[in-house]
């Protein structure tokens, strides 16, 4: 037992998380899901970090070609296509929201990468050359 080295870090972090969700509305299940994803992910975690510190992103992250800021901005182009926003982010669009589906997004990618670009791709609102 006296090896045992607790990171509390790690600890803020995920009461950050919870914090974040709760204030966003999103599920057990989410928060969970996002968990999992930013402790395996080295990288993901430091952006997450970075946030949460800054309250904006670093965007050093990059799978396979794309990054957090990409992801966001996929979140808020299918916010505003359910929703009916005309593209002003307004006072409505919950930013806690989109940030957290944004790092949900990147997590979705690093996991399923193959399958995540097919759904990209295949949006609406996604440019062909």
């Amino acid at each position: 037992m006296e090896n045992i080295i607790i990171d509390s870090s790690m600890i803020k972090t995920y009461a950050c998380l919870e914090t974040l969700c709760e204030n966003a509305g999103k599920t057990e299940d989410f928060k969970t899901v996002l968990w999992a994803g930013l402790l395996a992910d080295n990288g993901l975690m430091d952006e997450f970090i970075y946030y949460l510190e800054n309250k904006t992103v670093k965007d050093s992250l990059k799978i396979r070609g794309y990054s957090l800021t990409d992801m966001y901005v996929y979140c808020l182009g299918r916010y505003n296509l359910y929703s009916g926003d005309l593209g002003k982010n307004t006072a409505s669009c919950n930013k806690e929201a989109m940030i957290l589906d944004a790092f949900m997004c990147m997590h979705r990618l690093n996991a399923e990468p193959d399958v995540f670009i097919k759904i990209l791709n295949e949006g609406r609102g996604m440019d062909r050359m």
